[in-house]
């Protein structure tokens, strides 16, 4: 008999809001723990930031990262789900009824931003020559913190769709970027360690459901 069908442990897992973390990573882990039932799991969520400070201390077993992000210290998956970047507004904003949205019709609109540098950098290079056009009265790491002042109309949140479906949607709505601004995640193990049986495993079923 196969001795990875003996495999126990725990795997911890730490991720970013997005839809590989509400679609592809829980067919994943019904998948193994069908095989493996005796293994367990811890989730967190996390942004980039902290996900790699987790894996660099040893504190969690995977990351599932939202691009760009330096991947320099890991070995990675690029996994298929892509995220689709536009802003969420209050179901009472002028663009609620839109179907996408332009980078001129966010001019002068107060808008709140991720925290990341390298994200805002790539958020700008989709705005070209608007970026230096748009109000920004705050920046954010987690969504939850600001669904709330989107949800009372005090400003627009830019984000990625699969962040805001992790959320309740009763007073608020995603809109699209247009033209389509896409990013892609990744999941990341760190670099140097040897990886016990049961992570190199759960590794392997990944590749085997993203060849699919």
């Amino acid at each position: 008999m196969n001795t990875h069908e003996y495999l126990t442990g725990k795997i911890m897992i730490c991720s970013a809001e997005c839809y590989t973390s509400q679609l592809f990573m829980p067919k994943v882990i019904k998948t193994f723990s069908q095989k493996y039932p005796e293994v367990t799991y811890d989730f967190y969520t996390g942004n980039a930031d902290l996900i790699k400070e987790r894996l660099d201390k040893g504190l969690i077993d995977i990351g599932v990262l939202l691009e760009p992000v330096d991947l320099e210290k890991y070995h990675y998956i690029r996994l298929p789900q892509k995220e689709r970047w536009g802003i969420i507004v209050s179901n009472h904003h002028p663009l609620s009824q839109n179907e996408y949205v332009t980078s001129q019709e966010l001019i002068d609109i107060p808008l709140l931003n991720t925290k990341r540098s390298i994200v805002q950098n790539e958020i700008a290079s989709w705005f070209k020559n608007d970026y230096e056009k748009l109000h920004f009265i705050a920046t954010y790491n987690f969504l939850s913190n600001i669904i709330p002042l989107v949800a009372e109309g005090l400003g627009s949140a830019i984000t990625i769709e699969g962040a805001f479906y992790n959320h309740s949607q009763k007073n608020v709505k995603f809109i699209p970027f247009y033209p389509e601004l896409l990013t892609g995640t990744v999941l990341v193990w760190k670099k140097h360690q040897t990886l016990s049986p049961l992570i190199s495993q759960f590794i392997e079923t990944i590749y085997h459901a993203i060849n699919e």
